[in-house]
């Protein structure tokens, strides 16, 4: 028991030394100088353009208003970036290929107050569909996975599985539609067929019906008077 408890004593103690030599390493800091830097940097701002090259797309990041003083990193590939890397404050990071997302950590860059962190701004870009232009997709540009940005990537027999399906499920739809106007088109044929071959049984009852019609509509028409 008594080991262990020199075990966290010691782990204690350096925590707390720990803590003391970064307060002490940042002790000189202006407060009132880093709150702005901070401010600075919530106002990059991030956007992006991308080109298709070699069936693949090519993400460029657009960093503007980075403020002087300050360095940030990227977590994709751990590369530093200084206000030096930029023109007037705005940089392009380019050609991200096989990234989906990563961030950029911004941290103070002098003398007295270097490597204090100021703060975070994210990128994420869509994922791109190689298999969009295939031939399988030509008909059928539409289909969700037929799209040039799409929300998953999928193996070769998976992408051309689903297009099957798919496929097939347009000719079922196809068929039934077919069916039902068949059907509709059937069904006028056989009343006309009805008639022509008993219209001498049905032509008198439709010429009373018309009479009576006419008739009741005169004796409403008198009484009106």
């Amino acid at each position: 028991m008594q080991k262990k408890y020199k075990i966290i004593f010691l782990l204690f103690i350096a925590c707390f030394i720990n803590l003391n030599c970064k307060a002490l390493m940042y002790a000189g800091c202006d407060y009132e100088n880093i709150s702005k830097l901070k401010l600075l940097v919530n106002n990059v701002n991030i956007s992006y353009t991308y080109i298709e090259r070699d069936n693949n797309a090519y993400f460029n990041v657009v960093l503007n208003n980075i403020p002087k003083d300050t360095y940030f990193v990227d977590s994709s590939n751990d590369k530093i970036y200084t206000y030096d890397d930029t023109e007037n404050g705005e940089i392009v990071i380019e050609s991200y290929s096989d990234v989906k997302s990563g961030q950029y950590n911004f941290y103070v860059n002098n003398n007295i107050c270097n490597g204090l962190k100021l703060g975070t701004k994210y990128y994420e870009f869509p994922m791109y569909n190689k298999k969009y232009t295939s031939e399988l997709c030509s008909d059928i540009p539409n289909f969700s996975m037929c799209k040039k940005w799409i929300s998953r990537k999928y193996s070769d027999s998976e992408f051309e599985e689903k297009i099957k399906e798919y496929k097939e499920s347009l000719i079922t739809i196809e068929e039934n539609t077919e069916q039902k106007i068949e059907y509709k088109k059937d069904l006028i044929v056989e009343i006309l067929e009805l008639y022509a071959k008993y219209y001498y049984y049905f032509l008198p009852v439709i010429i009373a019906i018309c009479l009576i019609v006419i008739v009741i509509s005169k004796r409403k028409n008198r009484f009106k008077l």
